[in-house]
């Protein structure tokens, strides 16, 4: 299949060489797909603390408390990743959000813990940051030892497991 004429090297009509991907949409469907982009994550942002903090007994309030700062955390996160430090982000406009992975974790820690759960959730949360955030370069070099099967079972899974809240939430 040939390229169209733009983006062939012979051909006279070249005006510039931006593959298609590269391409600025026009500004109706720039602004729809970034209508898009915006609901999709703030969807996977408030979800985990919407499915968390009733689970361990907050209140509206508090939930909501905590929906504000998942947000606000992963607007720092988000300048961090696309505005990049030294080495750190990839400095591409990716959205960094709130993983489902701790979800189930964090409500079994606060049904164990009753009333201490959020101070003890938020502990476990800061630790395990620290040693992924330093445990990074490492497992960055066993991606390849990942295949699109074995991390697309893992993410189906981690949905598989949250199905009864769903269902729960549902009702």
């Amino acid at each position: 299949m040939a390229l169209p004429p733009r983006f062939r090297k012979d051909a006279v009509a070249v005006t510039e060489d931006k593959h298609p991907v590269d391409e600025t949409l026009p500004p109706l469907k720039m602004f729809t797909s970034g209508l898009q982009h915006v609901a999709a994550m703030y969807a996977g942002v408030v979800a985990p603390p919407m499915i968390v903090g009733p689970a361990v007994g907050l209140s509206a309030t508090e939930t909501a408390f905590l929906m504000g700062a998942s947000l606000f955390t992963a607007g720092l996160a988000t300048l961090l990743q696309t505005l990049g430090f030294w080495k750190i982000g990839a400095k591409l406009p990716f959205v960094n959000g709130v993983s489902f992975a701790g979800v189930t974790p964090m409500i079994a820690i606060g049904k164990g813990e009753g009333a201490d759960a959020i101070p003890v959730i938020f502990g476990a949360i800061i630790v395990a940051g620290v040693i992924g955030f330093f445990a990074a370069p490492y497992f960055g070099k066993l991606v390849r030892f990942f295949p699109p099967v074995v991390t697309g079972t893992v993410i189906t899974l981690i949905g598989v497991s949250l199905l009864p809240v769903a269902f729960n939430w549902s009702q």
